[in-house]
């Protein structure tokens, strides 16, 4: 632009200042080839809609920025945070020192602004930049409102593991935490103090998020207290990489349909996909073990494993397999044939959670007595500490006759039946 017009060019800007135009000047105040000289005027503007505009101008110089950062009206501080963050994304690594310092003073005041909402659109403006300060970073991640620290916390490039570490120790809110929890590439240090936390929201934002890293062992400790967390179990039956042990740990307390997500996974084994979907029909069937629906499963269950009992492979091995991993219908028919006295009756008596019964059942079945504890346990939810157990390296802890008189409670009442094929209906 040559003298004669920027000459002219002031003259009509200067006109539109004495003219009191408003409309005129507010486009005067958002124009970045306005003179630093007219804008820094216009920062003391009555209108804080002008001096929102002169603070969201690029061209506005430095001075003006610092009256700015102090001015009565937060929408007016917000519009400075917006273009100051802007302003050092945008600058290269060569560009005058003291004019990013600047900037970076400013936006740490903006930062520590007794007005939320200004705070709130400092977080906002630069939770992904890192061209600010870390300090800055590390002041909105630590602040009360969530509306400001969640979003640094989640976003910001700036915070490491060890500063992530630190704030979670410091006893943040759940909201603060869950948004920590959806970060990307999230540390196994991190998750280890996210799950230690057994935050239901945070958690479970942990183990959606498949970019976070979590050992294995500490998916195992959120495993152990997710039977009383429903919110986790849908991102847990999701979560990949998960070991075998975790997912028929998983199996044994999640819901119906989960169990049916579960068996589609594409990580199992034939064996694992068959017994998951054998537990479906187990759930089912402790509501109503003979249903029309329930007795075709447990039918098919009843085929197979009478398959192997033709052959001999239906063995204690087996059993306890199919126990270990809580395999409930496939037990209940196994021993149902080896007795000869059906499944309903060894349901009823697995049902009874009553430990002489399953003791006596496991000894009808002339299974050894070191199994009696896995089926217990696994089978007929006792507690461990409640459990009877083999005296010596193999002997049953009852005697013959009281075994007997046990089975003889649930309708078992001749000991010669057995070879006969005798069944309970």
């Amino acid at each position: 632009m040559n003298r004669t017009n920027d000459s002219s060019d002031y003259e009509r800007a200067r006109g539109i200042l004495e003219s009191g135009d408003n409309d005129g000047i507010r486009l005067l105040a958002a124009d970045a080839g306005c003179r630093p000289e007219m804008l820094y005027y216009l920062a003391g503007a009555e209108d804080p809609a002008i001096r929102a505009l002169v603070a969201a101008n690029p061209a506005t110089p430095f001075q003006a920025d610092d009256i700015l950062v102090d001015d009565r009206a937060p929408a007016v501080r917000g519009s400075l945070a917006r273009k100051l963050v802007h302003r050092l994304d945008g600058l290269d690594p060569g560009a005058a020192a003291r004019a990013t310092e600047r900037a970076r003073r400013v936006l740490r005041r903006l930062a520590e602004d007794q007005a939320v909402e200004v705070r709130r659109m400092v977080a906002e403006e630069v939770r992904a930049s890192s061209a600010i300060p870390r300090d800055l970073a590390l002041t909105l991640a630590r602040d009360i409102d969530e509306a400001v620290c969640c979003p640094v916390l989640e976003f910001s490039p700036l915070l490491d593991d060890d500063d992530l570490v630190a704030l979670i120790d410091d006893r943040l809110s759940s909201p603060a935490l869950t948004a920590i929890a959806r970060r990307n590439g999230l540390g196994e240090a991190v998750s280890d103090r996210i799950a230690g936390t057994l935050d239901e929201a945070a958690v479970a934002a942990l183990l959606t998020n498949a970019g976070a890293q979590i050992r294995e062992a500490t998916l195992d400790m959120i495993i152990d207290a997710a039977p009383g967390a429903a919110a986790w179990h849908e991102p847990l039956v999701s979560r990949a990489g998960l070991t075998g042990s975790a997912i028929r740990r998983i199996a044994g307390f999640v819901a119906d349909e989960l169990l049916e997500v579960i068996a589609r996974r594409d990580d199992l084994t034939d064996r694992m996909t068959e017994n998951l979907r054998s537990k479906v029909a187990t759930r089912i069937a402790r509501h109503s073990l003979e249903s029309d629906d329930n007795r075709a499963l447990l039918d098919a269950i009843e085929r197979d494993l009478g398959a192997r009992h033709a052959d001999g492979r239906l063995t204690p091995g087996f059993i306890a397999e199919a126990a270990e991993i809580e395999n409930h219908a496939e037990v209940w028919v196994a021993l149902g044939l080896l007795t000869g006295a059906g499944r309903a009756f060894a349901h009823r008596v697995f049902a009874s959670r009553n430990a002489k019964a399953i003791t006596a059942l496991a000894w009808l079945a002339d299974l050894p007595a070191w199994i009696i504890v896995t089926l217990q346990t696994r089978i007929g939810g006792i507690p461990d500490k409640e459990c009877l157990r083999p005296r010596g390296v193999s002997d049953y802890p009852l005697s013959d006759k009281e075994m007997l008189w046990q089975l003889d409670l649930f309708g078992y009442r001749d000991p010669e039946a057995k070879a006969a094929g005798w069944a309970v209906n």
